[in-house]
């Protein structure tokens, strides 16, 4: 069983301890946020947990005790300091005096695909003229989800463009 210490909130961007938690349970734009995402938040900070969700979720990653390789995939994804920090945090001594790295499964990154987070995402995606599957891929959602908000986005964006004036007849 997962021990919830800490909540997310999409409001500020930031992480809220036990004393918020019976607050935060009934406002919708905060969600509950696993102890293991807890700690590589605190560790590499909130904005790299991301990119790693974004990249792992659901899946059990290894950290190793040391990084060696410049070409690690921790360094291509979070870079050479948050890689070294979370190779830092979990590595484990052993028994003969050597370390040891470490297994930890990611949680499904759902929480975090939903409210503003995903919304401004995708967003500063559809900016940048990335296509639909592109976008899909890096929000974990399926790509015809991305051509619905496209569509709604159109939709919108010609309700609310002021009409044009007619041409009075003479």
């Amino acid at each position: 069983m997962t021990v919830v210490t800490s909540i997310f909130c999409f409001g500020c961007d930031s992480l809220h301890g036990d004393r918020r938690l019976r607050e935060a349970s009934s406002k919708l734009n905060y969600k509950i946020m696993p102890e293991v995402l807890e700690e590589i938040a605190d560790v590499i900070g909130v904005d790299k947990m991301r990119e790693l969700l974004t990249a792992r979720s659901g899946t059990e990653i290894y950290i190793p005790s040391k990084i060696t390789d410049p070409n690690h995939w921790l360094i291509d994804l979070l870079g050479a300091t948050a890689a070294h920090a979370l190779v830092d945090y979990y590595r484990v001594g052993s028994a003969t005096g050597t370390f040891v790295g470490k297994e930890i499964l990611l949680p499904k990154f759902d929480w975090a695909r939903r409210g503003r987070y995903v919304e401004k995402m995708w967003l500063e995606q559809e900016a940048r003229g990335l296509t639909s599957a592109r976008i899909a891929r890096m929000l974990g959602v399926h790509r015809r989800t991305v051509c619905r908000w496209r569509r709604k986005k159109r939709i919108e964006d010609a309700a609310n463009r002021p009409a044009e004036p007619k041409a009075i007849a003479e």
